[in-house]
């Protein structure tokens, strides 16, 4: 299973400004302000499994303060990949029990793991 996705921020919107409609979304982006950053950035896909990628960050510091988002040696933003467990959509909803045992912890555990 991949744990980490690193990329250069700056070489990424580089390259996308090749695109008029991409530079065109980098520039509305900017306009429309942060976005929370528990938001995924990136799907990776590993056969039939995907993963959602969300921008590491130092929990001892604030958004605003220099730092918060985290880089690797090069200078390049990591994030975290969390398995993104997929239905169809017309699956039953699951019980907090059956998502922890789907995951192989227990549903306290699963508890443990939401705070």
């Amino acid at each position: 299973m991949p744990e980490q996705l690193s990329f250069d921020l700056k070489q990424l919107i580089r390259v996308c400004l090749n695109d008029p409609d991409l530079r065109g979304e980098i520039f509305a982006g900017i306009d429309a302000g942060p976005l929370p950053v528990r938001t995924p950035i990136a799907t990776v896909k590993e056969g039939e499994t995907s993963y959602s990628a969300i921008i590491r960050v130092d929990r001892e510091k604030a958004p605003n303060d220099e730092g918060f988002i985290v880089r690797d040696g090069l200078g390049w933003l990591t994030a975290r990949l969390s398995e993104v467990v997929q239905s169809s959509h017309d699956a039953s909803t699951m019980s907090a029990d059956q998502v922890a045992s789907q995951m192989g912890i227990t549903a306290d555990e699963l508890k443990n793991k939401l705070k």
